[in-house]
This record gives C-alpha cells, structure tokens and sequence, in this order.
C-alpha cells in the first residue's frame, strides 16, 4: 500500500507566517516556545520579529541558535539540557536546510533523551515523536524544501555525514512565506534554484516516483526553469514560484528518496573523466571525493545488481542546463520508462520561443549541428 505523508498543515503565501503561527495561542494553546535559528538570521531580524509575535500571543520562548552547516552531534546534544529545562511544548525551526535539521534532530532527542542518533540514522524507527512537545518549520531560504520533508543531514562525532529520515520528523505546521527570500542574493537564488532543480530530476527518476509524486516534480522543475531568470533579478513573484517549487520538491522527495546524498550537488561538482573511478565502475566521471558520476550501467556480469547504484540523471540534466544552456538537452537527459522528462511543456530556447507541447513535432534548436 502506498501513502502520501505530508506535514499536517502547509501554509504557503507571503505573509502566511502569522496566521500559521496564530494557531500555536489560538488552536493548540501552547505556552512555551523554543526557537531554534542561526546567528544570520537573528542579526538579519528575522527571528526577533518571530519572538515579539509570539511574546504578544503569551507564548513564553527560549532561543537557541545553530552554528555550522550542518549540525553536529555534540551541538545537538549540547541543546538538551536547556530542552529539559525549560520545557517547551513547541520547537519552531527558523532558517534553512541546516537550522530546520537541527530543529528536527532537537525534537527528537527532547522527545526521547537517551536517543543514539547514528543508531537512529541506521534504523528509523527508534524515533517517537509528538508527546511531549509539537514542531513548527519556517523557511527563510529555498533548496531542499526541508519545511515538508522528513530528512535531518547532521555530522555524526567522526565528522562524516548522517542523514535522519523518519516521518516521525514530519512537522505539525509547515510555513513557505516567500516574505523572506527578499533579501536573498541572486547567487544565492541561482544555488537554491539548482539544487531543488537537481533533487527533483533525482527523484523523478527514481523507481519509486508514483503518479502522485511525479507531478508534484513536474510542476517544481516547471517552476524553477520559467522564474529562475526572475529570482536572480529579484522578482518578488518568481520568487515566491521558486519557494513553492522547493516546498514541492521536499514533499515530493521524502516520499520517493530513502536517503539524502549528502555530498555537495553534482552540478556544483567539478566534472573530471577517469578511465576507473571506483573498483566496481569503471569508464564513469568522477567528483572530486571519488564519488562516480555517471550514467547508470545496467546489471551484467562485469556489473551485478548487488552493486551501488549509479544515480546520476540529476547531475547530467543539470550540467546540461548550466552549461549547454538548452532544455532540450536537458530532457533527453532524463528518462524514464522509455520517455523524456519535458518538465511540464515549458520547454523553451534561447529567443523565448516555445518548444511545442509534449506530442507536438520536434524542432532542431539552433544552436545544435545538423545531423
């Protein structure tokens, strides 16, 4: 049987924080919020104006911000003490991917203090949530959409990277207010665009992409190839459709993805071709870590199936774009069960002219040599 798991309330509208946070006073009637956040966005103000809006709902609240991206073990276990202090019956999350993870990874230890968490890396089910305590996520940037999605990336005590997924870690109220990407940069605009554009071609192409999930990604990748041009000028408008396409691609992901890479995108990795780039796949292109990056090699006897996969649509759809500046390209890229990925019709070339509809003829694009 197959299940839709989502937050259970996921406001989405600029201005949409105040009238989520509302419930916390008016609907649960909470007392006591921790803030969790990063020291940017408390400079930046951010997170002070949460904090009066809450103080003048009676709701009580604590801070504590995350440092490094991303947390660490020690660092989240360093919140426990004042968790148990003071007691909070909500955590809210403040920020972006690393400081919603740190929230996550909180609530989780708060709801069971003796929680191992590389031993709840390796077996999900050891987290319980909801008992003791609610969670609330506002995002303030867009990559991930990590408001809607059940991963937590920490860095266990060996500085290596885990990743948390469990749908325990889902929050009670998901916020996209696009209020706060204003004062995003467009080199950070351009980065949160790549990298939800790069998780939604992964989990498209992944087996287990449903009906359901699969046009939730279509619309994301839609989005983010129409506004982000838009973003990087600072539109208000396309930037409130790139922070919805990265709410999508979060929600869609946790439901398709076992695990996060944790590794940097691939389009952000500096492409290298090796004769060998690891014992098991030879002939791939390589990252930087060793990490292959190359076409998905079909099983043989040179290549069983037993071996790590190769996923690596993502990463070739995206250098397509950045570099090769054409979309078509870009959808032969991806494929999956014998189709192309058209990212929702919205294929365009470089005078802005349409590509046609999916099952309207194609055109040569022209730049491309003739054949």
């Amino acid at each position: 049987m197959n299940m839709l798991n989502l937050p259970k309330k996921v406001y989405f509208k600029p201005g949409s924080m105040n009238v989520a946070l509302r419930e916390l006073s008016e609907v649960y009637h909470l007392k006591r919020a921790f803030l969790v956040s990063d020291p940017v966005l408390y400079r930046s103000g951010a997170v002070r104006d949460i904090d009066d809006w809450l103080r003048k709902r009676g709701i009580r609240t604590a801070e504590f911000f995350s440092t490094g991206a991303p947390p660490s073990f020690a660092h989240i276990r360093s919140a426990l003490p004042k968790l148990l202090e003071f007691e909070p019956d909500v955590i809210v999350g403040i920020g972006g991917g690393s400081a919603m993870s740190a929230a996550k990874a909180m609530w989780a230890l708060y709801e069971n203090p003796d929680l191992d968490l590389s031993a709840a890396a390796e077996q999900p089910e050891r987290i319980r949530t909801g008992e003791k305590a609610k969670l609330a996520l506002v995002a303030t940037s867009f990559a991930g959409g990590a408001q809607n999605s059940p991963f937590a990336v920490l860095q266990d005590d060996a500085g290596a990277l885990r990743v948390l997924r469990s749908f325990q870690l889902l929050p009670e109220i998901s916020v996209t207010d696009a209020r706060f990407t204003e004062t995003l940069s467009p080199a950070q605009v351009k980065s949160c665009g790549l990298t939800a554009l790069s998780l939604s071609v992964r989990a498209f192409a992944d087996p287990g992409c449903n009906e359901y999930t699969e046009h939730l990604l279509r619309e994301a990748a839609g989005l983010i190839l129409k506004h982000l041009p838009g973003g990087e000028a600072g539109r208000p408008d396309a930037l409130e459709h790139l922070h919805n396409a990265a709410a999508l691609v979060g929600a869609a992901c946790g439901n398709v993805l076992e695990t996060l890479d944790p590794a940097p995108p691939l389009w952000l990795r500096r492409r290298t071709p090796t004769a060998s780039a690891s014992p098991s796949w030879p002939g791939t292109w390589a990252s930087p870590t060793g990490r292959p990056c190359g076409p998905p090699v079909r099983p043989s006897a040179k290549h069983p199936s037993d071996a790590p996969p190769v996923r690596a649509w993502h990463g070739r759809a995206v250098f397509c774009l950045e570099r090769a500046k054409s979309p078509r390209r870009l959808s032969q890229c991806v494929r999956r069960r014998g189709r192309s990925f058209d990212f929702g019709g919205v294929l365009r070339h470089r005078s802005g002219r349409p590509w046609g509809r999916p099952g309207s003829p194609r055109r040569r694009p022209p730049w491309s040599p003739r054949r």
